[in-house]
């Protein structure tokens, strides 16, 4: 289905939930409603939005992430084992959306970039995780309702610092990027925004 029928779809759902939501309950009428009658009654900015096929880069971003089957849980961590050199490991859970298939954690891959360190793509391993090489993962699998933590190790990266980060499923699924940023004052463990 095509981004901009996604979002005709939600338009008119919405208008139709918002009039319904406003106005009193009242008795069904034989008045028939034409396309035209229904145009007219969309805010201008919504029609010539629908008219240049100008998808908003929000709903572009919710409708990708609406598809992918791994879902972050809770917060991002890093941890220091020396604070004056930065973060040198990072640690999240994730989970499956309702009704996902089950996926093979040692087909999946992360992948770790910042501004120092050129992107890394780390593998599954069973044993403790070697520097941007291998992530370790407290479970091979991963099943609805189940909660893997995940755990990877990077060069220290120092206060302030961006981190990006990808998770790729193996089964072809959506990746999922996001960044967080090492806190100003670094402890030696940090809740990542």
């Amino acid at each position: 289905m095509s981004k901009l029928i996604i979002l005709i779809i939600t338009l008119c759902v919405s208008i139709v939930l918002i009039s319904g939501c406003t106005s009193e309950l009242k008795t069904p009428s034989t008045t028939t409603i034409s396309p035209t009658t229904i145009l007219t009654t969309i805010p201008s900015t919504v029609t010539s939005s629908i008219q240049t096929q100008k998808i908003p880069e929000e709903t572009h971003n919710s409708v990708q992430q609406s598809t992918t089957n791994i879902l972050l849980i809770g917060s991002v961590y890093g941890t220091a084992v020396d604070t004056n050199a930065g973060i040198d490991e990072i640690q999240f859970t994730i989970g499956l959306a309702s009704g996902a298939p089950s996926i093979d954690i040692t087909k999946m891959q992360i992948v770790y970039s910042s501004a120092t360190v050129s992107p890394v793509i780390m593998t599954y391993s069973s044993g403790t995780p070697t520097v941007s090489s291998t992530f370790y993962a407290s479970q091979p699998s991963m099943a609805t309702n189940d909660q893997v933590n995940i755990r990877f190790t990077i060069p220290p990266a120092p206060k302030n610092t961006v981190m990006n980060i990808e998770i790729r499923p193996g089964n072809g699924g959506t990746a999922i990027p996001f960044s967080k940023t090492v806190p100003q004052t670094v402890n030696k463990v940090n809740v990542l925004h």
